[in-house]
């Protein structure tokens, strides 16, 4: 831990409790990125990112503010201290806001930290070349992506005798792989490099793009579908970001009322995990710098709460759930409760049915009623008879998200961690076969 991020973060928090704030955190960060770029199967850019920012919240008579510092520095932090404190005097009071975490806590310590990552510069493109040509082997045409890898420091301090500190490090790697007019998308992450599968992703994809080669139209109707870890968990993000209690408050969540009832399949369970090992987004600590713990969301099929920083805790009379964010409860990764069966057998048990394994543009007609459509990107297919065969194109999912949820019928037994473009919470799941969902064509 750099000794420097501690002492401006602790020197600041003085700062504007001598200023008059009644509550304060500060969460400095400090991290280095590194990212390779790759396109037509060929290196097209490297960068490295290294930033040291914090975000500074404060609480004074009832009144609330909070800021980023890009620039975290003494000089910077003296400045900040005087004209936030100032800034939040004159606000109307939040009268949502009840106060933070009062400390002090333990935190057992989060085992994702590899030395190896340090060094890993001269070795990244070798891994992403060897990644293109082991889609290539598959028969791809072309490969694009990206690579991304890093450390990053992060130290808390609070008015309420909070002070926890962690790091940690991360792996990230997308590519897709095109082969005429068929195209394949896998990603693989983790947070130690012995742990991504990068070259099986870049391997699937390949064959992916080579099976959907001379795609057909598709007919609209009902289906049998089995989705993809990487589409499933475009879906699943969204109920991960339902299951806070801000969106529950702010009238965007499909959740919202349903507590202790059913809202999915009873094959269906799913947990927020801040501790997960491997976990994208496992932390030792949340925003106010409670310990992160497992959180049960859905269990077999039934809503059995929401995610809760100090503040909503109180508001609702429950217990914070570890997942502050200061304004908004947010969940760290979603987890899937794995199911008994091969990829196979789920495409035996749809017998005439769909695979689809990636959608983008995942939009809400109606955030209340969980009223969704979203568009199948890269390989799909009709499944016939338990096996697939022709690939398809212009489909268009157009469901309702707790009836897809109460339609799970199986569950597949190997999971994937997915991160991506559209699957801001990291999620852990399996794929799934889902009954009936409504496919439609895309409207030109």
């Amino acid at each position: 831990m750099k000794p420097e991020l501690e002492e401006t973060a602790a020197f600041l928090l003085r700062q504007l409790l001598e200023k008059g704030a009644d509550d304060a955190v500060v969460h400095a960060h400090s991290s280095s990125l590194h990212q390779i770029k790759f396109a037509n199967n060929k290196v097209a850019k490297t960068g490295i990112d290294d930033a040291a920012s914090a975000i500074v919240f404060v609480a004074k008579n009832g009144r609330t503010a909070m800021t980023t510092l890009k620039r975290f520095d003494r000089e910077q932090a003296t400045e900040t201290a005087a004209k936030l404190v100032k800034f939040t005097s004159s606000l109307q009071p939040n009268p949502s806001y009840a106060g933070i975490a009062e400390g002090s806590f333990k935190y057992p310590s989060v085992p994702d930290f590899d030395s190896n990552l340090t060094s890993l510069e001269d070795k990244a493109v070798d891994l992403v070349e060897k990644c293109v040509n082991a889609a290539r082997e598959q028969g791809a045409e072309r490969t694009a992506g990206v690579f991304e890898w890093g450390t990053e420091e992060e130290f808390l301090v609070t008015s309420r005798s909070v002070e926890a500190r962690q790091e940690g490090t991360s792996l990230y790697f997308s590519l897709r792989a095109m082969a005429a007019d068929g195209s394949g998308h896998k990603v693989a992450v983790a947070r130690k490099l012995s742990s991504l599968k990068a070259r099986e992703a870049a391997e699937q994809a390949g064959e992916l793009a080579v099976k959907s080669r001379n795609p057909v139209d598709a007919k609209a109707g009902n289906y049998e579908v089995v989705f993809d870890p990487l589409s499933f968990s475009c879906l699943l993000d969204t109920a991960g970001q339902a299951a806070s209690i801000f969106s529950v408050e702010a009238g965007f969540s499909f959740f919202a009322g349903k507590q202790g009832t059913q809202v999915a399949s009873p094959a269906f369970t799913m947990w927020d995990d801040g501790t997960l090992e491997q976990g994208f987004n496992s932390t030792a600590f949340d925003d106010e710098g409670v310990p992160t713990r497992k959180n049960l969301l859905i269990d077999k099929g039934v809503l059995k709460g929401f995610l809760h920083n100090t503040s909503t805790a109180k508001r609702h009379e429950t217990q914070t759930t570890a997942n502050a964010g200061l304004v908004a409860p947010e969940p760290w990764n979603l987890v899937v409760e794995p199911g008994r069966h091969s990829l196979e057998e789920l495409f035996a048990e749809a017998k005439n049915g769909l695979y689809i394994t990636n959608v983008w543009y995942t939009r809400f007609q109606n955030y209340v009623s969980g009223d969704f459509s979203t568009i199948p990107r890269d390989a799909a297919f009709l499944i016939k008879d338990g096996e697939l065969t022709q690939p398809v194109k212009g489909l268009r999912v157009s469901e309702n998200m707790v009836s897809l949820l109460k339609k799970v019928k199986a569950l597949g037994r190997d999971r994937q961690q997915i991160r991506g473009w559209e699957v801001e919470t990291p999620v852990l799941t399996p794929p799934a076969l889902i009954e009936k969902v409504r496919i439609t064509r895309p409207v030109s």
